[in-house]
């Protein structure tokens, strides 16, 4: 039995708004081995570990986003990193094991210390932790918001994949300043279950709608109810 957060809160609003994130799935098989073209394919390392004592300990994806950061009209990526603070490495997001029940699950992930990240191919940019809080499971959602703040980069929108049983979440908007330095504009409260249905949602598409340069409503949700909210971007800072 796969130990998702789905099993924990229900969030399948949440995937529905996800449109332009691509996964970055490890997977591979043994017919990823291939001579095209006299050149070898080499199959990636396989994402589930042998199993031990009937556990399996899954990699799970590691999601992608293609956006345009620094403004030069130019594609970048950013990508997902999910990694274990005791070894430094890319490590599980979740664990199969028919008679483990889901709290026994949770923390056997937290006893791994997991932290998120991201990192993107600009050159000189640093990598983002996004959070060290070991109750998680990576990367919910990353979004690609367009430029809110007129610098003629793409604003980023991104939720953590909270493991616990409470469907308060946070969604959280940055940016990449002209010297290449990751900076948040705003961080507020979402209902996992109910905040990204698309009753709820600018055009039945974001939480996120500019209205005019440097300015944005968003949608949140604060004391059990949804709330619109303004935004002004401070642009001397």
């Amino acid at each position: 039995m796969k130990m998702f957060l789905m099993l924990l809160k229900d969030i399948c609003p949440l995937f529905a708004l996800v449109i332009l994130v691509t996964s970055c799935d490890h997977t591979s098989s043994s017919a990823d081995t291939a001579a095209k073209d006299s050149v070898t394919v080499v199959a990636a390392t396989p994402v589930v570990t042998p199993a031990k004592d009937s556990i399996s300990y899954e990699m799970g994806n590691r999601l992608k986003l293609s956006v345009d950061l620094d403004g030069d009209h130019i594609i970048d990526t950013i990508y997902e990193s999910y990694i274990s603070q005791k070894t430094g490495q890319e490590t599980f997001k979740y664990i199969d094991e028919k008679n483990m029940d889901i709290e026994t699950a949770r923390d056997s992930i937290n006893a791994n210390l997991p932290i998120s990240r991201i990192y993107t191919n600009i050159a000189g940019v640093d990598t983002l932790p996004l959070t060290d809080h070991s109750d998680h499971f990576g990367i919910y959602m990353l979004e690609n918001l367009g430029d809110l703040n007129e610098d003629g980069g793409d604003e980023i929108g991104y939720v953590i994949d909270l493991a616990g049983h409470s469907n308060l979440n946070e969604y959280t908007i940055i940016t990449l300043t002209q010297e290449k330095k990751w900076k948040k504009l705003l961080t507020f409260h979402i209902h996992e279950g109910e905040s990204l249905d698309k009753e709820n949602l600018f055009d039945g598409k974001s939480l996120i709608k500019k209205t005019a340069p440097y300015t944005f409503r968003y949608k949140c949700y604060e004391a059990a109810e949804f709330e619109e909210r303004e935004f002004v971007i401070d642009s001397t800072k």
